[in-house]
């Protein structure tokens, strides 16, 4: 999720695409246009390199 100024001042956020913590540690994003992907050593690293903040999304319980 990205945090950017619109008009009159509003933020704005946008998601910017969904991904997965895999099993191992590393992550895996796709973009909203769903064309291509990435793959990152970590769900953290994921977030710095696209410059936005990670949100995790939880199953209900």
């Amino acid at each position: 999720m990205r945090e950017d100024c619109g008009e009159d001042d509003a933020v704005v956020e946008e998601v910017l695409a969904y991904g997965i913590a895999l099993p191992d540690g590393s992550a895996a994003t796709v973009p909203l246009s769903g064309r291509g992907f990435g793959r990152w050593l970590t769900p953290q690293s994921a977030s710095r390199r696209m410059l936005s903040e990670l949100v995790w999304l939880s199953p209900a319980r």
